[in-house]
């Protein structure tokens, strides 16, 4: 499968950036977060892990990142000044992704902009061929739960041991 087919996609209230080199101490700082770390579930890297993450998932066919970055705010000279979130996309078997997202920045959180990133990964997904896009959230993350709903995923798998809800959207 080939690449993402652009460096930026511009949506109507937030820009999606490839993750690039110049984003990493951002990204890294945000993934401190013991909260995010949680919500996400990480675990903390070093500045130079997340270095070699960066450069391999820009090559892996496999994985299409993408940063959310504020639209009025966004210059694509210096796109790691306007950075507010990210979204995967990681093929995890033929005709089936894993997709989620992160609105790291408070503020930008409840605008619509997760809708808007994730409605451009479910037609990305289409394009390459996927017909199944999984999200696993925590339970008490009801937020990303009722974005993931209002889209159109259905529930599919409660996993208590690890406290996650499986949701499934059928391309």
């Amino acid at each position: 499968m080939s690449k993402l087919p652009q460096k930026t996609e511009y949506l109507e209230g937030v820009v999606l950036h490839v993750y690039s080199r110049e984003m990493v101490e951002k990204y890294n700082q945000w993934m401190q977060n013991p909260e995010l770390l949680r919500l996400t579930s990480s675990e903390a890297l070093s500045l130079e892990e997340e270095y070699e993450n960066q450069r391999s998932w820009l090559v892996d066919p496999n994985k299409y990142t993408y940063v959310l970055c504020d639209k009025e705010r966004f210059n694509s000279e210096r796109p790691e000044e306007s950075m507010i979130g990210d979204i995967n996309l990681f093929i995890t078997d033929e005709g089936v992704a894993e997709i989620n997202i992160m609105i790291a920045e408070e503020t930008y959180r409840r605008r619509g902009l997760a809708t808007q990133a994730i409605s451009f990964m479910i037609e990305f997904a289409r394009n390459l061929g996927i017909r199944d896009l999984y999200a696993k959230i925590l339970e008490d993350n009801i937020a990303s739960a009722r974005v993931f709903q209002k889209l159109g995923f259905v529930e599919v798998n409660r996993i208590p041991d690890f406290e996650e809800i499986h949701y499934c959207f059928h391309l």
